[in-house]
């Protein structure tokens, strides 16, 4: 076969296309792990609305960017290294339910310590400590569920982000028009951005996909949750 004169290996191309998919995969599960989204959002906000935060610009906010960092990423993330290192975990993905116990641990009370300091802070809007109740939120009930079965923390952190940005829609007041319409894009993306996610935990074989509708769920009831307590 040819193709403007050219040959044409459909063997190389059956060998190139999966592992194109996998790589994208791959890249997307680390770009849109649940770890990352405290951060994410943050600097999402600093960027709509840097005045709920009481800065005009958002690169004023570094000290505030260094204390999330910290908090929710590199404490979390030292300490799973620490454990795989250890022989606690066998892998970063913790493929068992045993192995997930003290990650989620960990996780779980980092967003705490940052949810206690956050809603009494009147530098911190509602809006942002929002978001950190739903994640510990959905922490909590991860850890319950994962007694019971494998959750994909992917599922579950794409669910919670997805339902946040819905409720933004339905509850938040925006600073502007302009603020609104971000908001309402944003919730498009992440929603498509769940699919990708999810289709690529169950392409890489990951999960089942029990497991991940599952960890959607969790993060959704997480979510709602949290909206009742706030």
């Amino acid at each position: 076969m040819t193709l403007t004169g050219i040959p044409v290996n459909l063997l190389s191309l059956r060998w190139f296309s999966p592992m194109v998919m996998k790589t994208f995969f791959q890249l997307l599960s680390i770009l849109f792990h649940p770890l990352f989204f405290a951060i994410y959002l943050l600097i999402f906000w600093l960027l709509v609305n840097p005045f709920a935060f009481g800065f005009n610009h958002w690169q004023d906010a570094d000290k505030l960017l260094i204390y999330v960092f910290v908090l929710t990423l590199f404490i979390p993330g030292i300490i799973i290294f620490m454990m795989k290192r250890l022989d606690m975990i066998s892998s970063i993905s913790m493929p068992t339910t045993q192995e997930r116990i003290g990650p989620l641990i960990v996780t779980f009370i980092a967003y705490l310590w940052v949810f206690m300091n956050s809603r009494d802070n009147p530098d911190i809007p509602d809006v942002y400590t929002f978001f950190i109740a739903s994640t510990v939120c959905t922490l909590g009930l991860l850890f319950f569920m994962n007694v019971l079965m494998r959750v994909s923390i992917h599922g579950a952190g794409m669910g919670a982000l997805a339902t946040y940005f819905l409720l933004l829609n339905i509850y938040y007041i925006p600073f502007n028009f302009s603020q609104k319409w971000t908001i309402w894009n944003t919730s498009i993306i992440i929603i498509i951005l769940a699919g990708l996610v999810g289709t690529g935990r169950l392409y890489l074989k990951k999960h089942a996909w029990n497991e991940l509708m599952t960890g959607y769920l969790v993060g959704i009831l997480g979510t709602l949750a949290a909206n009742l307590i706030m």
